[in-house]
């Protein structure tokens, strides 16, 4: 004798001889308060949604302020072609006065706070300010002094004095 006909007609059961238990799940689902049976109440339930939208909308959150952050601040200096330090062939870094020009010439023409004002410190720690190295250089790095605060910059490489005496 064939099956009476069910109202609706599932696509993942197409033998006749499928079990109750299975045709119950795909045609019936099962209505909240039984599947939200093992968690507890509708308050249980409640708090545990709440705390998972909470942790999304957290996680969201940060991850915009990170982009925006990035975005305000700028990038690292480490992340631009011109870093002006290589490694030379005994694997020691050496200074690139060359890149170290290139990206003074970017950051006067190119706003970044993060990279430029580090961009000055590696300047100020190797001397581009001594006559024998700067040449022109001298004119951009007072404007890329300028531009960044580079005075606040060059304090802070001095360290605090009485330091270490």
């Amino acid at each position: 004798m064939p099956s009476p006909r069910l109202p609706y007609h599932s696509p993942f059961v197409t033998s006749e001889c499928h079990s109750a238990f299975i045709s119950s799940f795909i045609l019936y689902p099962l209505p909240m308060p039984i599947a939200a049976g093992g968690f507890g109440n509708d308050i249980t339930v409640n708090v545990i949604a709440s705390v998972i939208a909470s942790a999304l909308l957290l996680a969201a959150g940060f991850l915009w302020g990170k982009y925006k952050e990035r975005q305000r601040f700028g990038k690292k200096l480490e992340e631009y072609d011109f870093y002006p330090y290589a490694i030379n062939r005994d694997n020691f870094p050496e200074f690139s006065l060359k890149d170290f020009r290139l990206g003074m010439h970017y950051f006067l023409r190119n706003f970044d706070p993060t990279a430029a004002r580090q961009l000055i410190f590696i300047g100020e720690q190797n001397n581009v300010r001594c006559p024998a190295r700067a040449g022109r250089a001298e004119e951009f790095m007072r404007r890329l002094f300028d531009r960044y605060d580079g005075k606040k910059i060059a304090d802070d490489t001095r360290g605090i004095p009485g330091e270490f005496h």
